[in-house]
């Protein structure tokens, strides 16, 4: 399960990346109507993956390297993985309303 929320986190924030481009498709996608809209791609789709991105390497990290070096270097190498999912789990709140995309979350292209 760890490696499955891993490799779908770093698919996904892949996948997020090559949306951000300014392509004909890329635009194309966030200008559309449809489910994938421009709040969807700029928002939800970072933030879940984000989210997976961080359950993945906390559960890496926690039983294996954490367990291997003690408790408090164990601590400081989940912080980054906590914060990682507070932050996509952040963004996916965001992603999931409605209205259009805020401002600073548009590429430069976009603005």
């Amino acid at each position: 399960m760890i490696l499955i929320a891993l490799l779908t986190g770093v698919l996904g924030v892949a996948g997020s990346l090559a949306l951000r481009r300014n392509t004909a498709r890329a635009r194309s996608l966030r200008n559309s109507k449809g489910l994938a809209d421009e709040r969807f791609i700029l928002l939800a789709l970072p933030g879940v993956s984000l989210f997976l991105l961080g359950a993945g390497l906390l559960g890496l990290v926690l039983p294996g390297i954490g367990g291997a070096l003690g408790n408090v270097l164990g601590v400081f190498l989940a912080i980054p993985c906590v914060a990682l999912m507070g932050f996509g789990g952040y963004l996916a709140i965001l992603g999931f309303g409605s209205g259009p995309a805020p401002n600073w979350v548009k590429p430069k292209s976009d603005r």
